[in-house]
């Protein structure tokens, strides 16, 4: 993990230090798998996990695999509710993430915007508490499928979690793919009052904006 000198963001410009976190959280692993997310935003899944105590985590969006065995431990640590079926559910179209190896962790692989995907997703799920990260594409429509498909899965006082709209905004890094997510968040809250946009980051950073959506009740 390379380290930068604080001195040195307070230095430069305000963007030019948010685009150094940023390129830097791609190089951050968790047990020898890439972990792409702020440790700003990590601090506030732990708050959040305590808080509400989801039985299981649904992952839109594998990646390497560094979340999904995050999320299985911060479930482990920090909730007090005792299950043998998997806590976490995770979804790609790669097969990068069959390769997480934990009873804990189901991999389902394809395109989360089918049914037949959604339809597995909600089997393993069998109605307990769960909180959804969306971390796919990033763009107007994933963010509007997987709201569509996985929303019903989110109980009063849970979290449907909608990572990166920083790719909406000047910040974003150059050449990262996707856009309309903010636009997606927009059209969903709008039309779905059982839904509250939270903005939590208290702790200065997020790569989430509008993205912490919870349940009423």
């Amino acid at each position: 993990m390379r380290l930068k000198n604080i001195q040195a963001g307070v230095d430069r410009s305000m963007a030019d230090y948010w685009r150094d976190r940023l390129a830097q959280h791609h190089l951050d692993h968790y047990k020898g798998r890439t972990l792409a997310k702020l440790p700003e935003d990590l601090r506030v899944y732990q708050h959040v996990i305590e808080e509400t105590q989801p039985q299981v985590i649904v992952e839109l969006g594998t990646y390497a695999g560094g979340a999904a065995l995050w999320f299985e431990d911060q479930l482990r640590t920090l909730c007090q509710w005792v299950d043998e079926r998997p806590s976490v559910i995770t979804v790609d179209t790669t097969l990068r993430g069959a390769s997480v190896a934990s009873p804990s962790i189901a991999f389902v692989h394809g395109d989360l915007a089918t049914d037949g995907v959604a339809a597995e997703v909600h089997r393993l799920v069998d109605g307990r508490q769960a909180m959804v990260v969306e971390d796919a594409q990033h763009t107007d429509a994933c963010t509007t499928a997987a709201l569509t498909l996985y929303a019903d899965l989110v109980g009063p006082g849970h979290y449907f979690v909608v990572e990166d709209a920083i790719v909406d905004t000047p910040l974003a890094l150059e050449g990262w793919i996707g856009g309309g997510v903010a636009d997606a968040i927009d059209r969903f809250v709008s039309e779905h009052g059982e839904f509250t946009q939270e903005h939590l980051s208290p702790y200065g950073l997020t790569m989430h904006f509008g993205g912490w959506l919870k349940r009423n009740g």
